[in-house]
């Protein structure tokens, strides 16, 4: 049970650290964030983040650069649009636990 609360607890903690990056878009290179701001408007193009599948850039009017680079950019903010899998996760939840308590009890008869 404690090996079980604990993997609850670690599990809410990444979770509560999954949240969207703030940074500027350029629209050369839209799958990619620039996320370390040097000053005002203008971010560094050595610290970025990859979009990954189901990420969504939610663009503003603000514009800002990338050192190194040309061209427009903008600010923006990265967010997950919901999946099919978004939606069944806690299908996907109860069977995992599921099979865990069965795990956990067959053990526990040995």
């Amino acid at each position: 049970m404690q090996k079980f609360l604990i993997a609850i607890v670690v599990f809410l903690i990444i979770y509560s650290f999954s949240n969207a990056q703030t940074g500027c878009v350029r629209t050369a290179l839209p799958t990619r964030i620039y996320t370390s701001l040097i000053s005002g408007t203008s971010y560094r193009s050595t610290t970025f983040t990859d979009a990954s599948a189901g990420c969504q850039y939610a663009l503003t009017a603000n514009t800002c650069s990338v050192s190194g680079f040309t061209g427009t950019a903008f600010k923006g903010q990265v967010g997950v649009v919901n999946c099919p899998l978004d939606n069944d996760i806690w299908e996907i939840t109860v069977l995992l636990g599921g099979i865990g308590c069965l795990v956990i009890r067959k053990n526990a008869l040995k």
